[in-house]
Order: C-alpha cells, then structure tokens, then sequence
C-alpha cells in the first residue's frame, strides 16, 4: 500500500463522524459520511486526529444543520425521543458535546459513487483505491477500530446501548466494538443459530430482521438495517415499535 502520512494519520484516530456525548448511554454507528465536500472533508480530517480524550462534537448550529439535513439523522433524533420518552429534543442539542447522543462512523473517508472503489479525487488525495483497502488498514493492529473499543471502554460499556445499520457491515461494527475474539465467538454463535435475532413487524420491509449482539464488555450492539441512510426513511410508528423492542432486550 502507498498511503500518504496525513491520510494514515487520520484512520488512525477518532475522526470523520459527528461525535457528541459519550456519556450517553445511546451511541449509533453509521458507515460513512455521504454528499459531503470532498475536498473540504479531507482537509478538516488533515487538521483533526482526535483521541479517546479528545473526540468531535458538533457546535449547537452544526447539530441542528445535520439533524435538519440528513433524513438519517431526523430519523435518530425521533428514535432518541422514543427511547428517552420526551415529547420532542431539541435539534441543536443532539451531537454537542454533553448532547442527547454519540453518533460514529466505521469508516472516515465519504461513500464512494461506485460501492467498492472509490473515485479518482479521494485516490489522489489519500492513495487508497478501495473499501476493502481502506478496511483492512481500519482493522490493523493500531487503527481505527482499536480507538473504537479504547473509547467504549472508557465510558461504563456496561451501560451502552449501540445502534448500527447495515447488516452487510455487522462482522465490522463487532469487530470494532469487540475485538477479534468477540468476532470469533459470535461466528460461532451465527453459524449454531443462537443468535438473537428478532423480527421487527413491519411490511414495507424487506429485511425486517434485528439482531443483537452481547459484548463481553457489556455492550449490547443492535443491527437495525432499515436505519441506513440509504434506505427509505422509517415512519414514527415504525420507530416507536423498534424502541419497544429493543428495550425488552436492554
């Protein structure tokens, strides 16, 4: 691999999600983020290589520009109220630092428009051609994935509800809250059924399955593929019946 140093610097670190309060017990995890200024958005992760003492937040502007613009993250906020039972938060409070929740991505560079391979401008800039590429240095000895769990460990595990989308990526979201051993055991939990999977009733859904994933370090870890920013966005009763779920497993 020929990646650039500033490029590596920045996978290395806690960098390329809008952060918030890790104090919350409601994190959520997303892949990346989308329609962002290329250019912009690498140079800020230039400029920024946060730690587990030191991680993004939003200013209270920036918090209600990302709720208000982004249907993925309405679609939170209207989540953390169902979870949290108030009758409405407050946009600007959501991804501050001390805010309701803490929102990460697995991956800091923005999606690419081909899947897989990622465009000419993001190559030049960062000398990484591909996902896969960029994954494997995500889950090297001290990368990205790493500060992911330094991070929860930090913040009573323990008390952790995380919320991921993209049942494609789960084995990623445990490896990077869990760690490779946490990965092998619930392999084999997939591979002899006892998972805990739960259908979520919902028939405009095609894949309506949810599944949670025990940590060891007491973090319970829910897939919820329909959360994705790239699938059609979750109605309120759709969202009020999910947490009612979840919170019988919590």
């Amino acid at each position: 691999m020929n990646i650039k140093k500033d490029a590596l610097s920045w996978i290395n670190s806690l960098s390329g999600f809008q952060g918030g309060n890790p104090d919350s017990n409601l994190w959520f995890c997303g892949l990346e983020y989308q329609d962002v200024n290329l250019k912009k958005h690498i140079q800020e992760l230039n400029e920024k290589c946060y730690d587990k003492n030191h991680f993004p937040s939003l200013t209270p502007i920036e918090s209600k520009e990302a709720v208000e613009g982004e249907k993925f993250n309405k679609a939170l906020k209207e989540f953390t109220e169902f979870y949290n039972n108030v009758e409405k938060i407050d946009s600007s409070n959501m991804f501050t630092e001390g805010g309701e929740v803490f929102k990460l991505n697995l991956f800091p560079l923005p999606q690419s428009s081909s899947g897989e391979y990622y465009d000419e401008d993001i190559y030049k800039a960062t000398g990484i051609i591909s996902k896969a590429e960029l994954t494997a240095l995500c889950m090297g000895k001290d990368g990205r994935f790493s500060k992911f769990q330094e991070l929860l460990n930090s913040y009573k595990p323990e008390s952790k509800v995380i919320i991921c989308c993209s049942r494609k990526h789960r084995y990623n979201y445990i490896l990077a809250f869990g760690g490779k051993e946490e990965l092998n055991k619930h392999l084999k939990d997939e591979r002899d059924e006892e998972l805990q999977c739960f259908e979520f009733s919902s028939p405009s859904r095609q894949n309506k399955y949810c599944t949670l994933y025990e940590l060891n370090n007491g973090a319970k870890l829910f897939v919820v593929p329909f959360l994705s920013g790239q699938a059609s966005s979750p109605d309120s009763k759709e969202l009020a019946n999910l947490v009612i779920e979840i919170k019988k497993r919590v």
